[in-house]
């Protein structure tokens, strides 16, 4: 139990890919869009793209044992969504990437930096 502790402190903020903070809340994989979209805001940038991925399923006929049966193999469209978050300088970017709208993948990026500031108007 002790060591479990201690490896939990020493790595616990290390590497955390499957969870981001946002505030004093937490999204995880499998987050719902509009879930991190109302928990962290609007992201810095969102990238969009859809890729094909072949699905294979066994198919099998009523009543027919294993002789009855076959693959079928279909290309079904997944969409992907890369949105990065800027946590300014003191911290780094995190990418959080969304397959059909839930979250897979949460990586760290580069050292975040200071948005521009809106010119002032006279």
């Amino acid at each position: 139990m002790g060591l479990v502790v201690l490896c939990a402190a020493l790595f616990g903020g290390v590497g955390t890919a499957h969870a981001m903070r946002c505030g004093s809340h937490l999204v995880l994989r499998g987050d719902l869009q509009a879930r991190v979209h109302a928990l962290c805001g609007t992201p810095l940038q969102v990238q969009k793209r859809v890729e094909y991925r072949v699905v294979r399923s066994v198919v099998r006929y009523p009543g027919a044992h294993v002789r009855g049966a076959h693959i079928v193999e279909q290309s079904v469209p997944v969409m992907i969504e890369e949105w990065v978050y800027n946590r300014g300088p003191s911290q780094f970017m995190r990418i959080v990437t969304f397959e059909n709208g839930r979250i897979v993948r949460i990586r760290t990026g580069g050292r975040g930096f200071e948005p521009p500031r809106e010119p002032t108007r006279r």
